[in-house]
């Protein structure tokens, strides 16, 4: 099972190339965040806060 990242506040954040396959980011904050080549296959982003 992913692990739980619920509520991580990543703003601002470089990602790049991260692997977060079935991780949890349900709530994160990702405003900003650099997810380019970022692995986000089967993640839960529901509720992440992805535009402000």
């Amino acid at each position: 099972m992913g692990s739980d990242l619920t509520n991580a506040n990543f703003k601002k954040a470089s990602l790049k190339e991260v692997n977060l396959e079935r991780k949890n980011l349900q709530g994160a904050n990702l405003m900003g965040a650099d997810l380019e080549g970022a692995n986000l296959i089967k993640a839960n982003l529901s509720g992440a806060k992805t535009y402000g």
